[in-house]
């Protein structure tokens, strides 16, 4: 997520996002979806961290963007601080919903 969101800042800046960051990027996701797999019991070999897996059964397509748009890019930038934001938010609202769910009377 972090390398996400410096890509943003490269791509606002320069219009490019480079090369090795967006192979690192595709790599993640594709593993992601790999595990993803395993997980729900699609597969029962254990996804390999690697750039393109040979024979495993689960990938993702990820095409390169060879053009894009700093405007998205300026956009996912003032995004980022509103989701971190709400970090706090959820916690307290996690003890909200378990104070709401508690049994009434459970405590005899």
């Amino acid at each position: 997520m972090a390398s996400g969101y410096v890509g943003f800042w490269i791509v606002a800046f320069t219009g490019k996002l480079p090369a090795g960051l967006q192979g690192f990027v595709s790599t993640w996701l594709r593993w992601g979806a790999r595990s993803y797999g395993w997980l729900t019991g699609i597969t029962d070999e254990y996804p390999p961290f690697e750039p393109d897996p040979q024979g495993f059964p689960i990938d993702a397509v990820t095409p390169v963007n060879e053009s894009p748009s700093t405007g998205w890019a300026v956009a996912g930038i003032f995004v980022f601080p509103k989701a971190f934001c709400l970090i706090p938010h959820l916690f307290l609202l996690s003890f909200v919903m378990i104070g709401w769910s508690w049994p009434p009377g459970s405590a005899t």
